[in-house]
């Protein structure tokens, strides 16, 4: 084998993971290798939070804290699971039940919460973290322990200062507070690779969420909270159409038109199915409203049983208008190039020659099995309209 082989090869071994004479990336390559819990996912990206703002002393709560913050908007806004009794997920609800914050939550908002907080149910949870995390994930390190042994710090932390080849090493400030110092000799490798390490974590965590929500589309997206979205493309093709034609909302059975457009003289964009769950703005998921019923509305699923009917008389009418329309023919086909992925779902219901019978069929049957799967998943029904459609 040529050397340029052998260095592939040792490459691959350990994930792509860039090698170094000096440092055991090998055995850094194996920090993720059993994952029952996603406490390690988030512990070391935590770290290399820290290595990157140049912080190499960390307090065990101060990890927790930036774990919880990484993992507030997968958990509450996205409703993923991060598994059977995953304790920090169980950390998280308790924060969520005690703290008022919102699942939209800034990380900064998370963080200062916990820091203030006295709640003895979450002092309990972040307690239970920490007996595992910071030791489970140097186990490739630690080499082999007996579970009793895995379950008495004092003898890891003895055990890891006769180790110079550790990530880190354990301290004691006080009788309930540890803290990490990272080991000197691997902040330069974290640094120095940190957007490598980034992709890595980014692709175990894409890999443990998908085996513990099989049924959840767009994990991949679902990692961070959403950059803001770009739904011009969907406002030009819909207000253009309301301009030529008159188009109830679908919500209210009220007319849209540009004297209910909003202060700023725009329509909004919903999604049917809330982006939360699709992480997608496809076409056939979007419909023109008024803001008050954008609003209220939020993340939640629509639940009368003729919204998805109302959904695809509407899109009918919208499509059988851009085919008599010069102007919106061309809008809706910048509108399609930018908001529908699917040739499958294109073909369905996108034809010049489809009947608006089979239309709405293919729409009830492509729809209705989501919204079905976002309620179970823990999205929330929308069922306040009665009110918000009486004010506007």
């Amino acid at each position: 084998m040529v050397e340029s082989d052998f260095k592939k090869s040792r490459l691959e071994r350990n994930n792509m993971l860039p090698e170094t004479d000096n440092l055991p990336v090998h055995l850094l390559a194996g920090i993720f290798k059993d994952k029952n819990q996603s406490y390690k996912l988030f512990w070391f990206q935590a770290i290399l939070d820290f290595v990157s703002d140049g912080k190499f002393v960390v307090t065990y709560e101060q990890l927790i804290h930036k774990m919880v913050a990484q993992a507030w908007y997968m958990v509450m806004e996205y409703h993923l699971n991060l598994g059977p009794a995953d304790a920090l997920e169980i950390l998280i609800n308790q924060v969520r039940s005690t703290s008022g914050l919102l699942p939209t939550a800034k990380e900064k908002d998370v963080i200062q919460f916990l820091i203030t907080s006295e709640d003895e149910n979450i002092k309990k949870a972040k307690q239970k973290l920490v007996l595992n995390v910071p030791y489970r994930l140097q186990a490739p390190f630690l080499g082999k322990l007996t579970e009793s042994e895995w379950h008495d710090y004092h003898f890891i932390e003895e055990r890891a200062k006769q180790n110079d080849r550790l990530l880190y090493y354990y301290e004691q400030l006080s009788v309930k507070e540890r803290q990490i110092r990272i080991n000197e000799n691997w902040i330069g490798y974290l640094q120095k690779n940190e957007a490598i390490l980034r992709g890595w974590i980014q692709n175990e965590l894409i890999q443990y969420l998908q085996r513990r929500n099989p049924n959840v589309p767009g994990i991949p997206f679902k990692i961070h909270p959403p950059e803001k979205r770009d739904l011009k493309a969907a406002m030009n093709f819909w207000s253009a159409v309301i301009e030529h034609h008159e188009m109830n909302d679908i919500y209210t059975g009220k007319l849209l038109n540009s004297e209910n457009f909003d202060e700023l003289g725009r329509i909004h964009i919903d999604h049917f199915v809330p982006w939360s769950y699709l992480a997608s703005d496809e076409v056939w998921n979007l419909t023109p409203t008024f803001a008050k019923i954008n609003i209220s509305k939020s993340n939640q699923v629509p639940n009368q049983k003729n919204d998805i009917e109302l959904l695809s008389k509407q899109h009918y009418m919208a499509l059988q208008i851009a085919q008599s329309n010069k102007e919106i023919k061309r809008l809706f086909e910048t509108y399609t190039r930018k908001n529908l992925n699917s040739t499958d779902i294109k073909s369905r219901l996108y034809s010049c020659e489809i009947s608006e019978e089979i239309f709405t069929e293919n729409m009830v049957t492509l729809i209705e099995p989501i919204c079905h799967s976002a309620k179970n998943l823990g999205f929330m029904e929308w069922v306040n309209r009665g009110f918000i459609t009486s004010v506007l």
